[in-house]
């Protein structure tokens, strides 16, 4: 009987030191400790041509290649990834691996920008304009100011030029 005992480090990674004891019938035949290596192989995004400061990601910009996620291939975006909202924030050359400090997610909202707020709840729906006060990606809140009374109130970025006001 194989029985495992401890793993170094306890989580997944690369390189790890393991102690087992292996028994047969009850009766214990000992104790041993083996440095080991790991590997996950998987598919990563690579680029295939090359990608500017600020581009938008559509998957025809990247093929596909077999990578060790647990050594060179840590924080790699993998082949599948949904990248939706996503843009580059450093430029990358054709053959380099994309991983997520790539990355950045698309600003939909700018400050300064006149926007549609909605605000919905208890039977009612309010449409308006509003002004950003500060930039947003979708799904994070942002300072809106009513036009028309300079009110300012927190809002979600839904989309381009739309933001929602829950209450």
């Amino acid at each position: 009987e194989f029985k495992f005992q401890q793993s170094i480090p306890d989580e997944l990674s690369s390189n790890a030191f393991v102690r087992f004891s292996i028994s047969s019938d009850g009766l214990d035949l000992g104790e041993w400790g083996y440095p080991v290596k790991c590997s996950q192989m998987v598919d990563v995004a690579v680029a295939k041509v090359p990608l500017n400061r600020g581009s938008r990601i559509t998957p025809d910009l990247f093929s596909s290649s077999v990578m060790d996620a647990l050594g060179s291939g840590a924080n790699c975006v993998l082949s599948d990834a949904r990248l939706n909202g996503y843009q580059v924030a450093s430029s990358l050359k054709p053959g380099t691996v994309l991983k997520w400090s790539h990355l950045s997610k698309i600003t939909l909202v700018r400050k300064g920008q006149v926007v549609n707020v909605f605000a919905s709840g208890k039977g009612i729906f309010v449409e308006m304009k509003g002004q950003a006060m500060e930039d947003g990606v979708e799904g994070s809140f942002v300072r809106i100011r009513n036009i028309s009374s300079n009110r300012e109130f927190q809002a979600k970025v839904l989309n381009e030029n739309s933001v929602k006001v829950y209450f």
